[in-house]
This record gives structure tokens, sequence and C-alpha cells, in this order.
């Protein structure tokens, strides 16, 4: 994401496809360009949200306006 720097509540999805997603938490403690991303999306099938945890260089950012 070298375009934009994510913060918490932007949405994004994976680079490979994924449903829309926002971010819950950004741990940049860590060294290195591969911080964790937490995020949180609504999962239609199962009813329940879902929160997981990304490298930063697998989502991009979705425009929302």
């Amino acid at each position: 994401m070298a375009n934009k720097e994510l913060k918490v509540g932007d949405v994004v999805k994976l680079k490979s496809g994924s449903h829309l997603m926002t971010i819950k938490g950004i741990d940049k403690t860590q060294q290195g360009r591969e911080y964790p991303v937490w995020c949180e999306w609504f999962d239609e099938d199962s009813k329940e949200f879902k929160v997981r945890e990304f490298v930063v260089e697998a989502l991009t950012l979705v425009d929302n306006k």
C-alpha cells in the first residue's frame, strides 16, 4: 500500500479478492514492511462478524466515494 497510509476505519479488500473489510487495528511496532493489520467484516453465510489478521501488503484500499 505504497500510495496511501492505511488507518483504522479504512475499507479494504484482499488484492486477490474478498469481502469488503474495515480495518480494526494496526500494529506498526513490528520491524519491517509486513506489519499486521486486523480487519473485520460481516459474513452473510454464517451471519457473524469475523476478525482476521493480514499483512499490509495483501490489502488494497477501497474507494468509498
